[in-house]
């Protein structure tokens, strides 16, 4: 088990790796617009994955992963602008022991 030291030297280690800059969007009921509530440095990871096209067929789609600070506060539902490309988060992993980063699943819009 890594101690408490180890596990805050390895998250800022990943934070420096983190060459983006993602707007975290969430959406307000109230004013029923998007809203910037911060921004958090980032790694955009492309993914593979297979689908059924409803025919009988596969096809092959991207989805991301981002990779943002431990702590980030990006939940489901949230948009996450990298430079141009804007992100809808579709899961943020926040279950795993000792996370070192947040994983947020996302497509792209």
């Amino acid at each position: 088990m890594l101690r408490p030291a180890e596990i805050e030297a390895i998250r800022r280690a990943f934070v420096r790796l983190m060459p983006d800059t993602a707007s975290v969007q969430r959406f307000n009921q109230q004013s029923f617009q998007w809203v910037t509530i911060g921004s958090e440095p980032c790694r955009v990871i492309p993914k593979r994955a297979i689908t059924s096209d409803g025919g009988g067929g596969l096809e092959g789609i991207t989805l991301w992963n981002i990779l943002l600070p431990y702590d980030s506060d990006v939940e489901p539902g949230d948009r996450l602008t990298v430079g141009s490309e804007v992100y809808s988060v579709t899961d943020a992993d926040r279950h795993r022991t000792e996370p070192f980063t947040l994983i947020a699943q996302c497509t792209r819009l």
